[in-house]
């Protein structure tokens, strides 16, 4: 159905004629829809027979493991290398301290602040040229980098087990993965091109993972992240392009990644569960009948 507005406008100032525009829009119908399907999955969640129970608490966490710069992407249309790496880069301890608030059997929101350094030296067998801005200093290659990381971030774990496999999963292992966004503080020490003090930069991330149980509270942990940040001074280099007039100008949407593996350790923290006789309460219910990955998606969610 549309809903149309009325306007009377005068045509030459003596007939007047009646104009129907639609006042809706695509943006205005997702909005509807989507919010018509919160309605009912929610009423049909409420109406659904298998109880799941509650799942709120906290876990802390600390984590080691290696961090490797691993490539520049540029992606301009007029780029002559959409995604490059000139450097042997090397391997940098980091270490990340984690506070994690699990939301449901499925969800739990993190925040993650990771220390670590990226370094590498020109790799001579990149096959790429080096850069003409380092060959007008009188340079034959750029020098090796070293650039410190202070990241913060908000990340969205999902337990790949219980969305998935809900029948199945138990509760000694499981895969997770996650993504979220965040800030990395830019610390220049060594390279082609330093920058004073600390550069702020917006990154988003994403990671496989596995955690094991130990213990009632405690959980080990092993898995990857990479990390995308929106930056072309990882490694103290810019990437630089011709303009129209023959200067060389930086491309100001190249983006830098680098990996953190890693091992940790996490500490269930529950007050409730110092009380004698707790019992869980419910969090959900769940329709059994339910078969598809979509809906067992937002059965976790309403």
């Amino acid at each position: 159905m549309e809903i149309y507005k009325h306007m009377t406008t005068q045509k030459d100032d003596s007939k007047k004629y009646l104009m129907i525009q639609p006042i809706t829009s695509l943006k205005t119908y997702l909005i509807i829809v989507a919010s018509m399907f919160v309605v009912v999955q929610n009423n049909y969640a409420q109406n659904s027979e298998e109880l799941v129970p509650r799942v709120s608490y906290w876990e802390f966490g600390f984590s080691g493991g290696v961090s490797k710069y691993m490539r520049t992407t540029n992606p301009s249309s007029n780029a002559v290398y959409k995604s490059f790496n000139y450097w042997d880069s090397n391997l940098n301890m980091g270490v990340s301290l984690s506070a994690t608030k699990h939301i449901s059997p499925v969800f739990s929101l993190e925040f993650e602040y990771l220390k670590t350094t990226l370094s590498g030296s020109w790799n001579a067998n990149s096959g790429y040229p080096v850069p003409a801005d380092v060959i007008a200093r009188g340079l034959a290659v750029p020098p090796a980098f070293k650039t410190g990381i202070n990241q913060f971030s908000l990340q969205l774990n999902a337990n790949l087990n219980k969305l998935f496999f809900p029948k199945l999963a138990g509760d000694i292992w499981y895969l997770y993965f996650n993504g979220g966004a965040g800030y990395s503080l830019v610390k220049y020490k060594k390279g082609f091109d330093l920058l004073s003090g600390s550069k702020s930069k917006g990154m988003v991330l994403y990671g496989p993972g596995v955690s094991f149980k130990i213990d009632k509270n405690i959980n080990v942990l092993a898995g990857f992240t990479r990390y995308i940040v929106y930056t072309d001074r990882l490694d103290a280099l810019s990437t630089l392009a011709t303009d129209s007039n023959g200067s060389m100008k930086s491309i100001l949407n190249t983006n830098e990644r680098y990996n953190y593996s890693y091992i940790g350790i996490t500490y269930r923290l529950d007050p409730r569960d110092r009380k004698p006789g707790r019992k869980d309460e419910l969090y959900y219910k769940s329709n059994i009948k339910r078969s598809t990955v979509w809906n067992r998606f937002f059965r976790h969610i309403f």
